[in-house]
């Protein structure tokens, strides 16, 4: 065999085996009915779509997210891909950051709080993320499950979960209102 013919045969299996790196970006991030949407962009494929944790686009599944850093965690089988915010912009609980916090409420208050750079927000928010993504998962367990003699099994699984997961996000809605309410009480840094 020639050269040519090994380097021939070195890109065919370099090909094969090397998976193609698609290239994602994260334009933007919302929060609706309490869930942070992320705005993924496909550079290959050109094209963008909103999606949540546990939903995947081109190939890439939304793992987690973390709101102080504003770094959303990519998984593809795995390989594991941090994104970070294109736009991001960090503040302090500033004059700006303090009418911000009082404009907000609930989930919401709770995500700008983590973004702020409070830890134990931050901490809670990952573990509502997590159980959320884990009722969506077996909800959909449950559905499939329909009319077998596992089903009880689901329904009651989901039970448990949708009840925590309510739980968990009313302590989080809590002690979101109880920091921003002492951060606006207190006295603007001089």
């Amino acid at each position: 065999m020639n050269f040519r013919s090994l380097l021939a045969v070195a890109a065919a299996l370099a090909t094969a085996v090397l998976p193609s790196r698609a290239e994602m970006m994260l334009k933007g991030v919302m929060i609706t009915n309490g869930e942070p949407l992320f705005s993924l962009y496909s550079v290959e494929e050109q094209t963008s779509k909103w999606i949540k944790l546990g939903q995947s686009f081109s190939g890439f599944k939304a793992l987690s997210f973390d709101p102080t850093a504003e770094v959303l965690v990519l998984g593809q089988g795995d390989i594991r891909t941090n994104l970070r915010l294109q736009t991001a912009t960090t503040k302090d609980a500033s004059i700006e950051g303090k009418g911000r916090l009082n404009s907000l409420q609930g989930i919401e208050l709770a995500y700008e709080l983590a973004r702020q750079g409070d830890a134990q927000i931050a901490t809670l928010l990952k573990s509502y993320q997590s159980i959320l993504s884990r009722t969506r998962e077996v909800a959909i367990a449950a559905e499939s499950l329909a009319n077998t003699d596992k089903q009880p099994e689901a329904n009651s699984a989901l039970a448990f979960l949708s009840s925590r997961t309510a739980e968990l996000r009313t302590e989080l809605e809590n002690v979101a209102t109880a920091k921003a309410k002492a951060l606006l009480a207190a006295p603007p840094k001089p």
